[in-house]
């Protein structure tokens, strides 16, 4: 057991609000992207039986309605979601906008640029 989830299959959900978002619009659209983030962690939008872990900068991004940008804010949150965005045919400032909805520090926006 982790996280007091039984054992099983464990998606991360972020790449398929980027990816839902894409389909649905057509192109890449950082407000929706940021409400679908904001509806996995309050209403438990593409979860399988609740928000079980969040990252501490994305909460506080995603409550105070922008990316946090301190140099200890740093960490995979953006990372972890940003391959899609490979595919979609995003430009490096997509890439950049897309990092800062919760991390909006320097380095982070750097590594997602790289990934993609």
């Amino acid at each position: 057991m982790t996280n007091r989830r039984e054992r099983g299959p464990m998606i991360r959900a972020w790449p398929l609000r980027h990816c839902d978002s894409y389909r649905e619009l057509g192109r890449i659209d950082v407000d929706d992207m940021r409400r679908r983030f904001e509806h996995w962690l309050h209403d438990s939008k593409y979860t399988v039986g609740g928000v079980f872990d969040v990252g501490g900068t994305t909460a506080r991004a995603l409550e105070s309605g922008h990316g946090m940008d301190g140099i200890r804010d740093n960490g995979n949150g953006s990372l972890m979601r940003i391959v899609p965005l490979a595919f979609m045919g995003a430009s490096e400032a997509d890439v950049r906008n897309v990092s800062a909805i919760t991390h909006a520090h320097a380095i982070s926006i750097s590594c997602c640029k790289g990934m993609v």
